[in-house]
């Protein structure tokens, strides 16, 4: 084997390397984050009018998700926004609603029953804002008993798509 054609093997395995190193770097960078709103617990209007964490998996994914994410919602509240407020000096007690609008909200703020439709008052003051990442949102579908795998990075490509 020549010298020129050993460094061009070298040159395009050191170029598949590079390649590979790039797509696990994008993979892993950028994880989609959702927000929770500690104020959307208080309002028939709250998290985008129940239909937030939908949206937030259409954007990222251009899908509809094969789970219930009233269920998740919920779930992403208890594990993660209720400790929140607490830890604040807040005592909320949770429920969820079966209805086309919020479906959990807040029914008492340190006793006091909620009005979901006072949307003039601030409950919160200040502003109580939960970080979800993909990982955190994984590992609670994972526990729910629902397959993480649903939630992947977006263009991840070292995955397939869903069929519709």
């Amino acid at each position: 084997m020549t010298q020129q054609r050993k460094q061009d093997r070298v040159d395009r395995e050191r170029a598949k390397r590079q390649s590979i190193n790039e797509r696990i770097a994008s993979r892993s960078a950028a994880q989609p984050t959702f927000y929770l709103n500690a104020e959307s617990l208080f309002s028939k209007w709250g998290f985008g009018d129940g239909g937030s964490l939908w949206d937030w998996f259409y954007d990222h994914y251009d899908d509809s998700p094969d789970w219930p994410e009233d269920d998740l919602l919920y779930a992403l509240c208890q594990a993660y926004l209720m400790p929140k407020l607490a830890d604040a000096g807040y005592h909320v007690e949770l429920m969820r609603i079966e209805t086309s609008h919020n479906p959990v909200r807040a029914a008492t703020l340190n006793g006091e029953e909620v009005d979901h439709y006072d949307s003039a008052r601030t409950w919160i003051d200040p502003p109580i804002e939960e970080r979800i990442t993909l990982t955190q949102m994984n590992a609670l579908m994972t526990r729910l008993g629902y397959s993480p795998a649903l939630l992947r990075p977006p263009n991840d490509p070292f995955a397939t798509r869903r069929s519709p």
